[in-house]
């Protein structure tokens, strides 16, 4: 009987799965409130929002003229001048988001211009003559004045309705002053009680109407005091929601690397001021075939001290649009390996006089007819990169033409002259695939390379000249079809 054996877990990752299993219990301290407007006849709501829009107006200007010096109307009226009135917005949800339900009520979102976070919707349709006021679990102040001037709306609209708060129906909610505090009150303990979870190790995200706030890593904190920290990120999670909204969203990409790794990477070009999501990695890119996939730690080390560059919040940051010449510098000085468009080279070989000799290749695709490795002599090796495709051009007897094609499986390196003449020269390591009998004139002979790419001189030149990228698309669709072989496993050194 076989025995069974089994893995065991590991006490890091014992510990994710106890935090996992604690999050999955966590329960705010207070739910969503949901608040019915009864009795108020027929009132639409883009009246509704306007009369809301009024009273948060007056509002700003009392908090205003408080702050000004002087007396009367003067006061007054600087302070009408300084405070702009706060557009009340509606904010569309888009396919499964826009709730309706079998009762046909209808939700719309809305929020407070700069001052939302979440926003408040606006359910109408549940029962003649009442509206009801949600305000989710978690918001800005901003949401909560929101809300509020609703209730206070809908009493100067019509002042004999009745407000409910949640599932109270005996006793009317009062709008007072006080009420608000306390609705205020229970939304601030809910941020508190997140500023809690985060500091037991959690990586928590609070979801915005148009963007999410994470909170966690102690070395982010703006606080060690929680009630201070709950207040500065109730005014940040509407920050974020406002401060970036011109703001591109960062493409993100899904990677599963050859080691077996995965993880989400985030594409910044330098096209324009992006704001990027949570990530593991950086993909830049330059110049349209030029990029640099590094894990965000390494992309963190080169921008500090950035001007462009400024972190939301513990994970999220934004980029801004920065002059060519300084990206192509951030570019260089972030330390990965550069992945771009492979380019595609020309490489010559002459039997007669190269290293390497026609009885070497016969000998190497007869072992290996699927193709072998060596390495070669490039010319114009500076912008050469591994991965780069290359054809190769028997040259100087009656069999010349393509005689195989490959990819560079280095970059370039330094060594000594195969030719003897003490030459600085440069090689790559090469794979040679889908190779030509060495006794046949190649199907891409000279004649038709000569005709189908003129632009090049086909009878002199150097091994390793960089084609072009028309006359790299017409040398693969003559070479297209030619040979079936892959990549082989010999390795012969020129």
């Amino acid at each position: 009987m076989k025995s069974k054996r089994t893995k065991k877990m590991s006490e890091e990752e014992m510990q994710k799965q106890e935090a996992l299993a604690k999050m999955k219990e966590y329960r705010p301290p207070y739910g969503e409130n949901m608040i019915r407007i009864v009795g108020a006849g027929a009132i639409d709501i883009e009246t509704l929002m306007g009369m809301a829009e009024e009273i948060i107006h007056e509002d700003e200007v009392k908090e205003e003229e408080k702050k000004r010096t002087g007396r009367g109307r003067r006061k007054k009226d600087e302070a009408q001048e300084e405070v702009a009135t706060r557009k009340v917005i509606k904010i569309e949800r888009e396919g499964e988001d826009k709730r309706y339900n079998e009762a046909k009520e209808e939700w719309q979102l809305t929020v407070l211009e700069g001052k939302s976070a979440v926003g408040v919707d606006v359910i109408t349709g549940k029962a003649e003559s009442e509206i009801m006021i949600r305000v989710p679990w978690l918001t800005s102040i901003g949401d909560i004045d929101l809300a509020y001037a609703y209730l206070q709306a809908a009493k100067r609209i019509a002042p004999w309705c009745n407000i409910f708060m949640d599932e109270v129906d005996d006793k009317a909610f009062e709008v007072r002053e006080e009420n608000k505090i306390a609705l205020m009150t229970r939304h601030f303990m809910n941020m508190k009680s997140l500023v809690e979870r985060s500091r037991d190790g959690f990586m928590i995200a609070v979801v915005g109407f148009k963007r999410d706030m994470m909170i966690g890593e102690e070395k982010w904190k703006v606080s060690q005091d929680e009630e201070m920290e709950a207040i500065v990120l109730m005014d940040q999670f509407a920050k974020i929601q406002w401060e970036y909204k011109d703001y591109a969203t960062a493409s993100h990409i899904d990677v599963k690397a050859k080691d077996g790794e995965e993880y989400t990477a985030r594409v910044v070009s330098n096209s324009m001021d992006t704001f990027f999501g949570v990530c593991q990695h950086v993909v830049m890119m330059r110049g349209g075939n030029e990029v640099k996939d590094v894990p965000i730690e390494v992309f963190e080390k080169a921008v500090e001290g950035c001007k462009y560059y400024r972190r939301v919040d513990c994970v999220q940051f934004v980029m801004k649009k920065m002059p060519e010449a300084e990206w192509n510098e951030l570019f260089e000085k972030v330390e990965g390996k550069v992945i771009r468009r492979p380019k595609t080279y020309l490489l010559r070989w002459n039997p007669g006089i190269s290293s390497f000799k026609i009885e070497t290749y016969k000998m190497l695709t007869k072992k290996y007819p699927e193709g072998f490795k060596m390495n070669w002599s490039v010319y114009e090796w500076e912008e050469a990169k591994e991965g780069d495709r290359y054809y190769m051009l028997r040259t100087g007897d009656d069999k010349a033409g393509i005689v195989w094609a490959g990819e560079f499986l280095s970059d370039p390196y330094e060594g000594e002259d195969w030719a003897g003449k003490g030459q600085p020269r440069h090689y790559m390591d090469i794979g040679c695939w889908r190779c030509v009998d060495a006794k046949v004139v190649p199907p891409v002979d000279l004649e038709k390379l000569e005709k189908e790419i003129p632009s090049i001189d086909w009878r002199t030149g150097h091994s390793g000249q960089l084609m072009t990228e028309e006359e790299a698309e017409k040398m693969e669709k003559l070479w297209k079809g030619k040979g079936k072989g892959e990549k082989g496993k010999g390795e012969k050194k020129k």
